[in-house]
């Protein structure tokens, strides 16, 4: 039986409160203002006088948390890393998005509101550990999962435009993959050039209906199509590991928007 929301952030407040080094934890989001739903995820800032050793220890103590299978690192910089973590025994739409801060470098967001300040004055330690990142293709597809993910709590909220959104960023990409594979001349945005080449193509008609869901469930199916064409399109590149992650994803998708 997978774990909720409050039991998420119990275990996650527990795990770093104990350390000595974490001198403020801050809660931001729907959990910070009481809306939070059964698709709400968790957004902190762990504030740590010695950052370089909480980031090396941080496997730990998110393996103390639950069994995270997907790490997707923003903006990992020394004093400031931040991650959005999928684990399995949490429903995915239980996303851990948490940034790790030092002493000295401003949030890029608002702190929210702080739910724990260390009694203990700090120690403040030199920020030097750099987070390895994901190279770009990878970060890229990773993306599209967390966005996967985002797309079907908007579709179980009833918000339909929201989802569109995310419907609207998969279809650029097939999109643009497309355009990649018939003129060999990667694109990083889509423009009218994109949709002149794909209009000449003798398969046209087909990318066509992706532009036009009949209806919310229409749109639902042909989501999950662009996913799993993605997953197809780039499996053999993938790692065995990063292969059954996004599969696992597209799974959760897949039965949360067609299954009845």
């Amino acid at each position: 039986m997978q774990k909720s929301l409050q039991e998420l952030q119990t275990a996650t407040l527990s795990a770093f409160t104990r350390r000595p080094e974490v001198q403020q934890i801050c809660l931001f989001g729907s959990l910070e203002h009481n809306q939070h739903d059964a698709y709400s995820d968790m957004d902190l800032h762990v504030v740590s006088s010695d950052f370089d050793t909480t980031m090396q220890d941080l496997p730990s103590i998110i393996n103390s948390i639950g069994a995270p299978f997907v790490w997707y690192p923003f903006h990992p910089q020394p004093g400031n890393t931040g991650y959005a973590i999928l684990f399995r025994d949490y429903p995915l739409y239980h996303r851990l998005d948490i940034t790790l801060l030092d002493l000295v470098t401003p949030p890029i967001v608002a702190q929210g509101t702080c739910i724990y300040t260390n009694p203990r004055p700090p120690l403040s330690q030199p920020s030097t550990y750099q987070a390895p990142q994901l190279d770009a293709p990878l970060q890229k597809l990773y993306g599209y999962g967390i966005g996967a993910i985002r797309y079907a709590k908007y579709r179980k909220r009833g918000k339909a435009l929201s989802a569109f959104k995310f419907y609207r960023a998969q279809c650029d990409a097939f999109f643009l993959k497309r355009y990649e594979k018939e003129t060999h001349n990667a694109k990083t945005q889509i423009d009218l050039a994109v949709y002149q080449l794909l209009d000449q193509l003798p398969d046209n008609n087909l990318l066509q209906h992706y532009l036009y869901p009949t209806n919310e469930q229409a749109m639902d199916r042909l989501f999950v199509q662009l996913l799993e064409a993605m997953l197809s399109e780039e499996q053999k590149t993938l790692s065995s590991n990063h292969r059954g992650a996004l599969t696992e994803i597209i799974t959760f998708v897949r039965n949360e928007l067609l299954l009845p």
